[in-house]
């Protein structure tokens, strides 16, 4: 937590927000640590987990979530005296961490650069918060408190910047020495006040706005345990048995719905159905399974494109064999030409020779010519089956008034009306399309709790 606290840029409401409370959780995890662990291990605690370690941790962590909580307030211009209160605290925060960091158990656990900067923030934040306690002293026209509180924030930045990096609180340290420079500037040519004794001025109020927050569980929303489904071996076993058993009957059931399923798609496709119920009491109206598939047809050229299709077959097959027999001409010349001049120049035509030139291409030729040959016995299965359908093809390709002509049992049909038979078996086939609906749903539940199916399956 207190490495995502640290790693946030501080420059937005949500990322100034964020890092305060990290830094407090982290705090109180640290001081959780510390009250704790001595109790939890069997033997000298490491030196990181040493209790001066560990609130030493914790008021570092204090005195960073305070500081994010100034910078928020810094940046939202809120009034002088609050932020003497805030930045106050600050300096004390971070005085206390390095008041336990110099205990003599840890004082040689930290890196040089630690103990600089928390010393210097302790110095830093004590001049910021002379500072703002100033800007009310020039409100108030009090000149020589003013004067008195920027010099000493000008004596602590300058201590101060020996101990932190180059820009740190730069902006505020800037802001004392150009206040101080011109208050007394002020002073000198306007007030003539006489400069306050530091020592007999009023300490500054303090506001400690930061925490330790107690350690929650779970510490994220996000957490999951990773140990919450663990349960004696008895009840494991137990639970592999009910499942192995629920998966077995599951499967029993779904493997019979399906059996039956395909026994009733295969008695409907013998009859015929539900194409064979389509409406055909009208003169004026055509099955509707008819007309999809001469819209099939048609969309696809008809009858016309077809025979065009299939007129186009020997002369693409005849320009094929001419391309090859062409190129194998060309083959053979190259061939003939390379051995002439090899028998006339002898050992000094050093060239590869023909046949390991050409060879993969002749190879190709003769691949490519048992294609051809496949491929007109397939031409002639395929005009065989042509002719065989053509008449339904011819048919399928009319207008929809000449396919109305076409079908000889309309006529009859629209005389005698709906039969009680074709209304009777429409009714059967809507009992058998909700079947069917309710094995699907029976297939998309059948890997959920075995009770839940049982009482679906039952239903």
């Amino acid at each position: 937590m207190s490495n995502i606290a640290a790693s946030q840029p501080l420059l937005t409401d949500e990322e100034m927000k964020t890092a305060a409370k990290l830094f407090q959780q982290s705090a109180g995890v640290f001081a959780r640590l510390k009250d704790t662990i001595l109790g939890m291990v069997q033997q000298d605690p490491t030196p990181d987990l040493l209790p001066d370690t560990l609130a030493s941790l914790s008021a570092i962590m204090l005195a960073q979530a305070q500081e994010a909580i100034y910078i928020k307030a810094y940046k939202d211009k809120m009034k002088p005296s609050a932020l003497v209160k805030i930045s106050a605290q600050v300096g004390d925060f971070y005085q206390d961490a390095q008041k336990i960091m110099n205990r003599d158990a840890v004082k040689g656990l930290w890196e040089k650069e630690w103990l600089h900067i928390v010393s210097g923030k302790a110095l830093g934040f004590q001049a910021i918060a002379q500072l703002h306690q100033s800007e009310i002293n020039a409100e108030n026209r009090e000149m020589g408190e003013q004067l008195s509180r920027l010099g000493e924030a000008v004596k602590l930045s300058e201590t101060a910047a020996k101990y932190l990096p180059p820009g740190c609180l730069s902006e505020q340290f800037n802001a004392i020495t150009k206040s101080h420079t011109a208050a007394k500037k002020d002073n000198d040519f306007i007030y003539h006040e006489r400069i306050a004794d530091f020592r007999s001025l009023p300490p500054l109020p303090r506001a400690a706005l930061a925490k330790a927050l107690p350690v929650t569980y779970p510490m994220s929303p996000r957490f999951k345990d990773m140990f919450a489904s663990v349960v004696p071996v008895q009840v494991h076993n137990a639970m592999q048995s009910y499942e192995s058993r629920k998966a077995e009957l599951v499967n029993i059931e779904t493997g019979r719905l399906r059996e039956h399923t395909q026994l009733m798609n295969g008695i409907l496709a013998s009859l015929n159905l539900p194409a064979a119920l389509d409406d055909v009491s009208s003169m004026d109206t055509l099955p509707e399974s008819i007309k999809q598939k001469s819209a099939k047809v048609k969309q696809a050229g008809g009858i016309t494109e077809l025979q065009r299709l299939f007129n186009e077959l020997p002369t693409l097959f005849k320009r094929n064999e001419e391309i090859l027999d062409e190129t194998n001409r060309m083959l053979t010349e190259e061939k003939d030409s390379d051995d002439n001049l090899r028998r006339q120049f002898g050992t000094k035509w050093s060239r590869m020779s023909s046949e390991q030139l050409t060879g993969p291409l002749l190879q190709e030729i003769g691949k490519y010519r048992g294609i051809l040959h496949t491929a007109s016995n397939a031409d002639k299965m395929v005009k065989d089956k042509f002719e065989a359908n053509r008449p339904a093809i011819e048919m399928l390709s009319k207008n929809e008034v000449e396919l109305r002509g076409s079908i000889p049992s309309q006529t009859e049909h629209a005389a005698q009306g709906p039969s009680e038979a074709v209304g009777k078996l429409k009714g059967l086939m809507n009992q058998v399309q909700e079947l069917k609906v309710q094995r699907e749903k029976l297939e998309k539940v059948r890997n959920i709790h075995g009770r839940r199916y049982l009482d679906i399956y039952s239903g």
